[in-house]
């Protein structure tokens, strides 16, 4: 995963997304599933890094299961600082207004798959959950390729 987030490996991303599409095609999971949703990072963070890894990992999953990702309707409006040290409440509490929907036509009566690399907290997937919920998602689910404990 740090390959994937700091060090470029975006075709590593893409690789990584498309093994687990194919894994979740076992399942007949894309079923469930209309839209895939790459967690947003601010503009400021994607200048720096040059690229959103959640991006990556979403397309290869989308090759995989063909279900849309979607790449706008709803962005980061505030660039906050690293969560590394927070807990799971502190990190909440900073991240519960940092998204906004721009256009909530795209989530309607949805069931929305977000995506991102890694699950440290949590907080990060609820805290868009909840925005995209109250935007009309149907259903919202969460897939992070990894899970810090």
């Amino acid at each position: 995963m740090h390959q994937i987030k700091y060090k470029g490996a975006q075709d590593l991303g893409r690789f990584l997304g498309i093994w687990c599409g194919a894994e979740l095609n076992k399942y007949n999971w894309p079923d469930e599933y209309e839209l895939i949703l790459p967690i947003p990072m601010h503009q400021q963070r994607i200048q720096e890094r040059g690229y959103n890894q959640a991006i990556c990992i979403a397309e290869g999953i989308a090759l995989s299961t063909h279900l849309p990702i979607l790449s706008d309707g709803i962005e980061r409006i505030k660039n906050s600082q690293t969560l590394i040290h927070q807990n799971r409440q502190e990190r909440f509490h900073v991240l519960e207004d940092v998204y906004q929907v721009s256009d909530s036509s795209s989530f309607l009566g949805k069931h929305v798959l977000i995506v991102d690399d890694t699950l440290t907290t949590g907080a990060t997937m609820l805290a868009l959950g909840q925005k995209i919920k109250a935007a009309g998602a149907r259903q919202v689910s969460f897939l992070a390729l990894a899970a810090l404990q």
